[in-house]
């Protein structure tokens, strides 16, 4: 997997790639996580960390970008226990 965009600031963001759902993370070949990625991709939504630390939730539309910021833990039960991971880990940096 390419590390080209893991993360890198913008307009108040830094985003990072973190999957949307569970089944992306669990994939158990190449091609099952590329139709995966398909899926989330068509969704155009991202999760992206603003500066301040607060989990938002990027949603493209037909006229704008939606911010809206979710829970650590709404995020969590999407991806499943890779998030939780991701959570540990974070914390301990």
């Amino acid at each position: 997997m390419s590390t080209e965009a893991s993360s890198y600031p913008t307009c108040g963001f830094v985003l990072i790639p973190l999957a949307n759902n569970a089944t992306l993370w669990n994939a158990n070949d190449i091609e099952e996580w590329r139709t995966e990625f398909d899926l989330c991709n068509k969704e155009q939504k991202l999760h992206g960390l603003s500066q301040t630390g607060v989990l938002t939730k990027l949603q493209l539309t037909d006229d704008c970008v939606v911010l809206s910021s979710v829970k650590w833990e709404e995020w969590r039960a999407e991806v499943g226990e890779i998030g939780t991971l991701v959570m540990i880990v974070g914390a301990l940096l």
